[in-house]
Order: C-alpha cells, then sequence, then structure tokens
C-alpha cells in the first residue's frame, strides 16, 4: 500500500531510482545473510531486534501542528530516545511508515532495513540536541579526504580512473560553494587545503540542519570523504556516482586480484544502501 501511495506522492523528484539500490540489496541479500544494520550510524531500536512484529496497521496522520506522524495501530511512533517523530511532509512520513510497514512476520524486527527512521532518529535524539559532535565527525574527513588523494604516474590506469571520475566532482562541488579543493598524489598524511577553504567548509557544514547533517555524516562515513558526502546530498551527483566515485581503488583492485564471494559483494550493498538513504532523505525533507 505504502509503496504505490508514496509513488503517487512523490511525483517530480527521483525518490523511487534513489531507492533503488536499497530496496534491491534487501531483497537480494537478506537469505545470504546480509545484515545492513552493521553498517548503519546509530542502532535504531535495536531493543526490538529480530522481535515478532507486534502491531498489524501502519498508518500515517495529521497532527495538529500541520506536521504529520506515523501510528502502528494507532499508537504514535517514539524515536528510541522516546520523542515525537513529526514529519514535514506526508511523503516523508510515507517514506518511513513503508520501512515498518515492509517488516515481515517471518524475519522479525530488523533496523537495519530501516535506514531513513535511522536518519531521522539520529537527527532527532542526538544532532538537534547537540550538533558538535556530528560536526566534528563529519569535518575531520576533510583533512584525509579518499575523494582527493591520486594513484602516483606509475599507477596509471587507477590514476586515469580517479581521474575521470573524481576531477569533474571536485570542479563542480569547488564552483558551487567556492571552496578551493586540494588533491595529492604524494605520501602524505593530510591533504594541503588552504585554510581558507577549511574554514570555508566548517561554514557550509555548521550551516546545514539536523536532518541534513544527519543524512550528511552517513554519506561521508560512508564514502571517507567530506567532498563526495556533499556533492551527494547537494544533489551534484547521483548515488551511483558517489558509489562509483569511492570505489574507484576498491574496484580496481577487484580487477587484478579477484571478487571474495559475500565479501566484496555485500560491501557494494552497504554502500548502496547508506547512499540511498542519505540522497531519499534529501529529497524528502524539503517537499513542499
Amino acid at each position: 500500500m505504502f509503496r504505490s501511495i508514496l509513488a503517487s506522492k512523490t511525483r517530480g523528484i527521483d525518490l523511487v531510482r534513489a531507492q533503488g539500490p536499497f530496496l534491491r540489496s534487501c531483497r537480494s541479500f537478506r537469505a545470504s545473510g546480509f545484515h545492513p544494520e552493521k553498517q548503519v550510524l546509530n542502532k535504531v531500536h535495536q531493543t526490538i531486534k529480530g522481535r515478532k512484529r507486534f502491531y498489524n496497521n501502519v498508518s500515517v496522520k495529521r497532527v495538529e501542528s500541520g506536521k504529520f506522524e506515523i501510528q502502528l495501530d494507532g499508537r504514535s511512533l517514539k524515536t528510541p530516545g522516546r520523542n515525537s517523530m513529526h514529519f514535514p511532509n506526508e511523503q516523508y512520513a510515507l517514506a518511513v511508515a513503508a520501512e515498518w510497514d515492509s517488516q515481515t512476520e517471518k524475519k522479525g524486527i530488523e533496523p537495519g532495513t530501516m535506514p531513513l527512521m535511522t536518519l531521522t532518529a539520529t537527527a532527532i535524539d542526538h544532532i538537534s540536541v547537540d550538533p558538535s559532535p556530528t560536526l566534528d565527525n563529519i569535518l575531520k574527513y576533510f583533512p584525509t579526504d579518499t575523494a582527493c588523494y591520486f594513484a602516483n604516474e606509475e599507477e596509471r590506469i587507477l590514476r586515469k580512473r580517479q581521474i575521470k571520475l573524481l576531477d569533474p566532482v571536485i570542479e563542480k562541488l569547488s564552483k558551487t560553494f567556492g571552496v578551493d579543493i586540494a588533491t595529492t598524489d604524494a605520501m602524505i598524511t593530510k591533504v594541503p587545503h588552504p585554510p581558507e577553504s577549511i574554514s570555508k567548509m566548517k561554514d557550509i557544514v555548521e550551516s546545514l540542519d539536523p536532518f541534513a547533517l544527519s543524512a550528511l555524516q552517513c554519506a561521508t562515513m560512508e564514502c571517507k570523504s567530506l567532498v563526495l558526502g556533499l556533492s551527494l546530498t547537494s544533489g551534484l551527483i547521483t548515488v551511483e556516482e558517489a558509489q562509483a566515485c569511492c570505489r574507484i581503488e576498491e574496484e580496481f583492485q577487484i580487477e587484478v586480484w579477484g571478487e571474495i564471494e559475500n565479501g566484496h559483494d555485500l560491501d557494494r550493498v552497504g554502500t548502496a544502501v547508506q547512499l540511498s538513504a542519505a540522497s531519499v532523505l534529501m529529497q524528502l525533507k524539503d517537499l513542499a
């Protein structure tokens, strides 16, 4: 029910496409023992992990403030911190409701298959209360940003791929936000970003609301790159582009040495889950 309602109410955004990697991944890998919750930033309702689905009906209701809430058998859904979950628009509420509605009797509650719930609860319970730890966690990636390290001339094949995929992203982000982003192919500890760029990036991240910070933290940690995380959550690149960029070296090594079954393939799934969730949240939160 929620899939059809959600699709009808989100025309004009790339929501279905952004959700695709997550939905396909969960269907394909549940049977193989893949557990998306191992990739999730903050565990959501982990006390109910594996518990039999304890509700029959999932619904979305408008509350007095004009916002929307999710109800499980008529009871308002709370965050793990027992805070109210009020969504700014019906589409956002429906998307999270769909995650609860997709939980099955057979498997029980799987918090790791509810990434939007995770990111939303993180924003409400933690970032809204004190954003400092999240800001610090995000900004620490910039000096060692993986998107800014290139292979040297001796590894010309890998270097060529990095230049092809990463250069356009760095250029677009730099122009969009007015930040001079340095790159290097030297074996150094930190990328030599100009001090004013570090300050500017700090201002950009600090200007974001708790929900955007939750999404950005998720994408940045998954990519190990603030450049890629901010590019994704700002809509400058797609989920597929972000995944290709953050996995350049690993995919190159797989070509050289071969793929490890239930290793590399599950890594791809984990990345798709996190980046899709971050992208979908950013598309949903500001819908009119």
